[in-house]
């Protein structure tokens, strides 16, 4: 959840995750602040928005070794540094 925190904004992060993933804000809340852990509904939610990156990094250990969980990290970085690249190309 610290990497799908990171992505959302400072001020009123749970209010953002809230409407982006549907789920009641109290719920959102207790996430952020580690009093919860996710659950299948929310990791569900959090996939069908642009937080899914985040989700797939924070769901797979860094020293995952099974190949294809590996493949799919590597993956989500890539993604991520193509998007940090485009809001970097974007202020130019």
């Amino acid at each position: 959840m610290q990497k799908v925190k990171s992505s959302l904004g400072v001020v009123k992060a749970a209010q953002e995750l809230s409407f982006l993933t549907g789920q009641p804000l109290s719920i959102c809340q207790k996430l952020q602040s580690g009093h919860r852990v996710e659950n299948r509904e929310m990791i569900v939610a959090l996939a069908q928005t642009h937080l899914v990156v985040d989700l797939v990094l924070g769901l797979i250990a860094e020293d995952a070794k099974d190949p294809v969980a590996r493949a799919m990290r590597k993956a989500a970085r890539k993604i991520k540094l193509q998007r940090e690249l485009a809001r970097l190309d974007a202020e130019e």
